[in-house]
């Protein structure tokens, strides 16, 4: 069995049942739903961590905007193409904001916690590279416990 738990937004089909693999482990269902809501509440990280970010620096975006207002004043009414970049800029900023990374830290100690427990019902967690998800492996464990 293999779940993609996307951080921050775990898919609502996840929290109405086990998979069947995990039933067969022993897996409680409450340890499960545990997990999923462990998993929904990693925050994104802070206005300071994300504007620390070289790119996503506000003072850079102030720079820039700045000297498209300057250069639309020098060129006249017909620097619209400049003008755009108000409109442009701003939109790209918010985006990046929106979609900023996920605390990490949060994630580390999710795996952490939940891996020590969920090892003995076959079940390991670990991140993706970009921190949007936890994958989640699960193999069906024999009777007698082993894999």
């Amino acid at each position: 069995m293999r779940a993609d738990l996307r951080i921050g937004m775990v898919d609502r089909r996840h929290f109405k049942s086990l998979h069947p693999i995990l039933a067969k482990n022993g897996l409680p269902n409450e340890l499960w739903l545990s997990l999923l809501r462990e998993i929904d509440s990693v925050p994104r990280i802070s206005w300071s961590k994300f504007s620390a970010i070289k790119a996503n620096s506000p003072l850079l975006w102030g720079l820039i905007l700045g000297t498209l207002l300057f250069a639309h004043i020098k060129t006249g009414p017909n620097g619209n193409v400049i003008l755009g970049g108000f409109v442009v800029g701003p939109i790209i900023y918010l985006a990046r904001w929106s979609n900023r990374a996920f605390e990490q830290t949060k994630i580390v100690q999710i795996i952490n916690d939940f891996n020590s427990v969920f090892c003995k019902y076959g079940l390991s967690l670990y991140s993706d590279r970009q921190g949007m998800y936890i994958r989640c492996f699960a193999i069906a464990m024999s009777d007698e416990g082993s894999l």
